[in-house]
């Protein structure tokens, strides 16, 4: 998308929207591997219910991971 905007079209608020449009691009089309690099994991999976982290893992991993940790 084509910006021309004139010195007096220059606002806040336009810039901000240009702003937020030019980051939604980025991380649009940034790797995955790149965006999550600057976040702990912690900081990650702290947005998820242990609910839905537990739902991307098989049975037999939850019972071999609560084996791991019984024996540690």
């Amino acid at each position: 998308m084509s910006h021309t905007l004139q010195v007096d079209e220059l606002t806040p608020e336009k810039v901000m929207e240009l702003g937020q449009e030019l980051m939604d691009a980025v991380l649009k089309y940034a790797p995955l591997k790149k965006i999550l690099s600057y976040h702990k994991p912690s900081e990650i999976l702290s947005e998820y219910q242990p609910e839905q982290l537990l739902s991307v893992l098989t049975e037999e991993q939850i019972r071999a991971y609560l084996e791991k940790i019984k024996k540690s």
